[in-house]
């Protein structure tokens, strides 16, 4: 599963469904917006019990969904 950073509505709403620790919580909400970091974003990646912090880039054709 891969959760993309949002604003601190989307990413609390997350957290309690998911039971994301406060660490994963900031590095969620301190991300800047995808189309201001060139389609990079910051994400959670959960594979079973392991949770991993990552920097993803966006495919370009979603560029106009997250404007």
């Amino acid at each position: 599963m891969i959760i993309l950073s949002g604003s601190d509505a989307y990413v609390n709403e997350v957290a309690k469904v998911l039971n994301l620790t406060n660490e994963d919580i900031r590095w969620l909400t301190t991300a800047l917006p995808a189309h201001m970091a060139g389609l990079i974003t910051k994400a959670l990646v959960i594979t079973g019990p392991i949770r991993r912090q990552a920097v993803i880039e966006l495919e370009p054709s979603v560029k106009g969904s997250v404007l």
